[in-house]
């Protein structure tokens, strides 16, 4: 179900100082303050990019159990919960492919809340962790994502390439190394 069917059906709702979306209760947080949490976050973390990606990986998962009350295709709950995703700010997300049978799927991200500082290295671990784990949810099989593109470091937008761990290509196992 899209997001504007979503809120003409009632689906999305604030009443009470309660926002939720199919039932579920969300947070909207400001940019600056969602900022100062995430670097906070990993200061306590010394720096492991390795801990945040899990730590978004964990909330990917539960993201993607709210799927579980649409009877949709898989395909298409990925590019819904996607567009909510990008609707809540996160970045412009596109699914470039999807293959359930194989458990791996590749997604861009343009407009990242986390490429907004320049760097030499990809950025967006808690969104790599959110779209591994949403994809584990609905492949129901454990992936993992790495970050091969970054607007952080330069690149023009954020991919991120989902699949088993043991599948990723020769070419990516730095980048594995490095991020999961």
């Amino acid at each position: 179900m899209s997001f504007v069917k979503m809120l003409a059906s009632g689906q999305i709702k604030s009443e009470d100082g309660i926002f939720t979306i199919g039932g579920r209760r969300q947070l909207i947080v400001n940019f600056e303050t969602f900022r100062v949490m995430m670097d906070e976050m990993s200061n306590q973390l010394g720096g492991n990019v390795k801990a945040v990606y899990r730590i978004g990986k964990a909330g990917g998962k539960a993201f993607g159990e709210i799927g579980e009350q649409f009877v949709i295709d898989k395909e298409t709950f990925l590019s819904e919960i996607l567009e909510l995703t990008s609707f809540s700010g996160w970045g412009n997300f596109t699914v470039e492919d999807f293959d359930e049978v194989n458990g791996r799927a590749i997604i861009k991200c343009e407009n990242s809340v986390f490429a907004d500082r320049q760097g030499t290295e990809p950025a967006c671990h808690v969104t790599r962790g959110l779209v591994a784990g949403v994809c584990s949810y609905l492949f129901k099989q454990d992936v993992d994502a790495i970050e091969t593109t970054c607007a952080a470091k330069g690149d023009q937008f954020c991919t991120f390439k989902i699949m088993k761990l043991g599948d990723f290509p020769e070419k990516d196992k730095p980048l594995v190394a490095a991020q999961i």
